[in-house]
């Protein structure tokens, strides 16, 4: 559950989120940043959007962390504290009908240098790549 704030900046869509894990999974918390800004170009639809988060340690310490009851000759025990990383993103659209469109894009984060301590980790850099098609209600 949160809360999210959007306004417009110029050409760019601002956006500021607060997003709390009401599943109590990892009893943490995220606060997001981003701005977004759209090109269209005859038919194709560029996004490019940058941001930036934060991780409250209860919700760092889920992903990366390494409890008592999880060590093993391979993992050590870590429970890393707050973490933020950055991020930017691009995405391509085409329609190739009335109801369907091409999408294809990519995202890269960089995550904060602590987040190497962990066992579990041997970068602090996420490259996703992806195309498919879409379908519009």
């Amino acid at each position: 559950m949160g809360f999210s704030y959007y306004r417009h900046v110029g050409e760019f869509l601002a956006v500021a989120e607060v997003v709390y894990d009401v599943f109590g999974d990892t009893d943490g918390w995220v606060f997001h940043v981003e701005a977004t800004r759209n090109f269209e170009l005859r038919n194709w639809d560029l996004w490019l959007n940058f941001g930036a988060n934060y991780y409250s340690s209860n919700f760092h310490n889920y992903f990366y962390g390494v409890s008592e009851t999880e060590i093993n000759q391979y993992l050590t025990l870590y429970t890393p504290g707050s973490s933020t990383s950055a991020f930017i993103q691009m995405q391509l659209n085409y329609p190739i009908a009335e109801d369907w469109v091409f999408s294809s894009g990519a995202s890269w984060l960089i995550g904060s240098q602590d987040t190497l301590n962990s066992p579990l980790v041997r970068s602090r850099h996420a490259r996703v790549f992806f195309t498919g098609v879409k379908y519009v209600f």
